[in-house]
């Protein structure tokens, strides 16, 4: 993609928290790779392991803000799915 086009490409990551030091690492590197790419990364995370509905809510975010793409670390798969 050209510099304009990433310029106003946004990606989105869920993590199942953010607390847990390994998605913190992921937050960062996506960051920083968001940054390095002049792309916007959109962050969101679980309350606390297991946190579903928070889940399923920052997916239809994502989704509604027109995100190309949505980078996930689910905390069931079975639950969030329609």
């Amino acid at each position: 993609m050209a510099g304009a086009a990433m310029a106003s490409t946004t990606v989105c990551l869920i993590t199942k928290t953010d607390t847990n030091p390994f998605f913190v690492k992921m937050k960062e590197g996506a960051t920083a790779k968001a940054e390095e790419l002049g792309m916007t990364l959109k962050a969101y995370a679980g309350k606390v392991d297991g946190d579903n509905e928070t889940q399923v809510q920052a997916i239809e975010t994502c989704i509604a803000d027109g995100a190309k793409g949505i980078l996930l670390t689910a905390s069931d798969t079975a639950s969030i799915v329609p």
